[in-house]
């Protein structure tokens, strides 16, 4: 029962995790970008 329970929250937190360093790419690339002259 423990381990059912476990493993979705896992997986979520994995993939939140997942989520936000992807975001940071992101944020990082737009910053790369923005900061380039047009």
């Amino acid at each position: 029962m423990q381990i059912a329970v476990q493993e979705p929250v896992q997986i979520a937190v994995q993939f939140s995790i997942g989520l936000r360093a992807a975001q940071a790419k992101v944020s990082e690339v737009e910053q790369r970008y923005t900061r380039l002259p047009g």
